[in-house]
């Protein structure tokens, strides 16, 4: 929850209540004007790699590959943190 709070803090939309080992960013909310086919979560994805190094996942229509001319409810960006392998300077970077 600390990543989520902070995150929050900052304006990043972040799907609430945070999962215990993953924290959702809403990427439709942060690339409002990027639609759905030009896949907003991977976007964002590709460029926290880019500009960090930090590997997340797209969920949405890549992952899930609606019919042509359907989309997903969401498009959302994944960021997984195994328990007892980061550190609080590993989430502070990440921020």
């Amino acid at each position: 929850s600390y990543m989520a709070e902070r995150l929050t803090a900052l304006g990043v939309p972040v799907l609430l209540p945070p999962g215990g080992h993953a924290i959702y960013l809403d990427a439709s909310v942060m690339l409002p004007s990027v639609p759905p086919e030009h896949l907003p979560g991977q976007a964002i994805a590709c460029a926290l790699y880019e500009e960090g190094g930090i590997r997340s996942c797209e969920i949405g229509d890549l992952m899930f590959c609606p019919k042509p001319g359907v989309e997903s409810k969401r498009q959302l960006v994944r960021l997984a943190f195994p328990r007892r392998m980061y550190t609080q300077a590993h989430v502070d970077y990440a921020i």
